[in-house]
């Protein structure tokens, strides 16, 4: 049950050994309260007066409230640890997330690091509560009780260490049995969370492809799935209740049927009778507080493996660059570019080859899923080429080994369909790259994006909060703020745009192209778009099918080819027409 990883954490053996010295301490008071309540007892019982058991009365409450308050202190050391360890864990994922960028996101699901990062945390949390002082515990005081029963009452004894691995053998058999379920009960919930989180995320685009009902029925159907195995783990956690408690009562009732006739017969005093009595549910208490939180130190210990699993990914290795200024003398070739996600059967890109020289406008248009987003990212250097392909990547006539260095990433600035809002004003918002921009900076960018008009009709202005519980604001309005963002830092002289306008109704887009427009100025932009009329504007078009670069050159070029941009023109104007009957 204990995750050999967990001894990977800071402190983690000196916290253990102080649980263990807590528990021995435990067992002994046990004891102690044990010995003198049986005294309390059998004095009372023989009808003495109270100066005869007042003083075991007074040890026996000494006792037990000494025992309560070691198990303060034991509560103590195990949350203020498993706090600061959920802590540092929280931060270390956070890292790991921006270190891994969209990869990671592609690879396991956005919902399932979004569950893994919050109520993983909180799993773990539950564990290491839990583990370490209910195992310390049930490794050194039934033993501690055990050496004192065998003392009271040898056959007593004997009963109780008989049925202990007995106990144990049926709860191994039921906790493999659980383990299985449980794994298939995470990854049912990750799959859930996975589907919930994707679907709400596009539900705009769900409603406008007309497929938003379809969506909805399979986030049905996943959450059917997820609460049979629910249901699976739960039968399992009932069995072993059961087993624990049947097999303890048991042993306590046989105990007492033995301990009764040998007191009858005279071989046993009623005080060791009778303490050993009292004193055996306290031999098993450590073995059913163990089982009752058996299962929720089971997710518990599942969300500790992902995460460790998670934080053992190694780092994307950053590629050298030196530090450099795109301009309109700058160029960059990139020949065989090849992508494979993770676990996929296909490539995503596939033999990719093209050139941005200067302050070009470069359209990349294609269908769904045929590797816009995917060439983005691997241009921001979030993603990483396959090696094995042998990519080239030639800036200024200089081979570099990627893109995912830190001179080139300066340069970047990304605008995705959905950027992302912090819970903060709107100026804390723009100057997110440049926190050290004073107001008038912050001021001057929020016209040039057309915020003006916006701002004016805030109380507040630019330190309105917006995001999360604050504000909400247009879609329009936050791509706006995300432009500023990006144009704030004058040093970022290439804009990759995501589909910027994809959620946007036609008024907004319109008002919103005619703020970008002007922008574009001096700066390398790449526009991945499936809005045709943005294409007027680009220099030079990438042309994407399947993963692959089917053709490129001007718009006018490609319009009089009659060749896969054609195409897809005649597609894409059959899909409006269809779903404007549709709207009719």
């Amino acid at each position: 049950m204990i995750d050999k990883q967990i001894f990977k954490l800071q402190g983690v053996r000196q916290v253990f050994l102080q649980l263990i010295f807590v528990s021995l301490i435990s067992g002994i008071l046990s004891i102690i309260q044990t010995v003198f309540l049986t005294d309390a007892l059998v004095k009372i019982w023989l009808q003495r007066n109270s100066s005869a058991w007042f003083l075991s009365v007074l040890f026996f409450l000494f006792a037990f409230t000494s025992r309560q308050l070691i198990n303060y202190f034991r509560d103590q050391v195990t949350n203020r640890f498993s706090s600061t360890q959920t802590s540092t864990l929280k931060k270390m994922i956070d890292q790991k997330l921006y270190e891994q960028g969209p990869d990671l996101l592609n690879e396991k699901g956005s919902g399932s690091l979004l569950t893994l990062d919050y109520e993983g945390i909180d799993q773990v949390k539950t564990y290491l509560q839990n583990i370490l002082s209910r195992s310390s515990d049930m490794f050194v005081i039934p033993w501690i009780i055990l050496i004192y029963v065998i003392y009271e009452n040898w056959f007593s004894g004997l009963i109780l260490f008989l049925v202990f691995p007995l106990i144990i053998f049926f709860m191994a058999i039921l906790g493999i049995a659980a383990q299985k379920k449980s794994d298939q009960q995470y990854t049912g919930f990750e799959l859930l969370n996975n589907h919930f989180v994707d679907s709400i995320r596009g539900l705009e685009t769900l409603k406008m492809l007309g497929v938003s009902q379809r969506y909805g029925r399979s986030v049905v159907s996943v959450s059917e799935n997820y609460r049979r195995k629910t249901m699976r783990v739960l039968r399992v956690a009932f069995t072993s209740s059961f087993a624990l408690d049947f097999f303890t009562t048991l042993s306590i009732a046989i105990e007492a049927v033995m301990l009764g006739i040998a007191l009858i017969n005279g071989k046993v005093a009623l005080t060791a009778a009778l303490s050993v009595l009292i004193i055996s549910p306290d031999y098993f208490l450590p073995l059913r507080q163990f089982g009752e939180d058996y299962h929720a130190n089971l997710n518990g210990k599942n969300a500790l493996h992902r995460i460790f699993v998670l934080l053992a990914k190694p780092a994307p290795v950053v590629a050298e660059m030196n530090d450099f200024i795109w301009s309109d003398h700058t160029s960059l070739t990139i020949k065989n570019l090849n992508f494979t996600y993770e676990n996929a059967a296909n490539k995503a890109l596939t033999n990719v080859n093209f050139k941005l020289t200067a302050f070009s406008k470069i359209g990349i248009i294609g269908s769904s899923g045929s590797g816009k987003t995917t060439l983005l990212n691997l241009l921001a250097g979030f993603l990483q080429a396959d090696s094995s392909e042998n990519p080239s990547f030639i800036l200024n006539g200089q081979r570099i080994n990627g893109l995912n260095a830190h001179a080139w990433q300066r340069q970047i600035g990304y605008i995705p369909q959905d950027p992302y809002i912090f819970s903060a004003s709107i100026a804390e918002n723009i100057a997110f790259y440049r926190p050290e921009s004073s107001l008038a900076e912050i001021k001057k960018i929020s016209e040039r994006v057309g915020l003006t008009n916006f701002l004016d009709q805030l109380p507040d202005g630019l330190n309105t909060r917006i995001g999360e519980a604050q504000r909400g604001i247009s879609g329009g309005q936050m791509q706006r703020i995300a432009l500023a963002r990006t144009l704030l830092d004058q040093k970022r002289k290439i804009l990759l745009f995501d589909e910027p306008t994809a959620h946007l109704d036609i008024e907004s887009e319109y008002a919103l192209k005619q703020t970008i427009q002007p922008l574009m100025k001096d700066h390398l932009v790449i526009f991945a778009t499936h809005r045709l009329h943005w294409l007027e504007q680009m220099d030079w078009i990438l042309v994407l099918k399947d993963g692959r670069l089917v053709e490129q050159g001007s718009l006018t070029d490609l319009k009089n080819a009659d060749g896969e941009f054609s195409k897809l023109l005649a597609k894409m104007a059959s899909e409006r027409q269809l779903h404007e009957s549709k709207n009719d």
